[in-house]
């Protein structure tokens, strides 16, 4: 859609070019999420029942995934998979 500024917007968070999101669709860091522990209470979306349809459930797997996938070997429990580096 062309009127949105990015005529491709799948390709856009592809490249990592959309502003508002990092790669995976998660999202962007913000002075009210000071670490991951926050981070991921505040952008994991709860769920009632457990046996309803919920893929961002594993909304905290998706993310230290991308912090590996990031920084490697040192992206550490210890050092909130390097969450505070980016």
């Amino acid at each position: 859609n062309a009127l949105r500024g990015e005529p491709n917007v799948q390709g856009s968070t592809d490249h990592c070019i959309l502003y508002g999101n990092l790669p995976g669709y998660l999202k962007m860091l913000n002075t009210s999420c000071p670490d991951l522990k926050t981070y991921l209470e505040h952008y994991t979306p709860k769920c009632n029942d457990p046996q309803s349809a919920n893929f961002y459930i594993n909304y905290p797997k998706f993310t230290v995934s991308f912090l590996k996938a990031m920084y490697g070997d040192a992206a550490t429990p210890e050092n909130e998979f390097g969450y505070n580096w980016l």
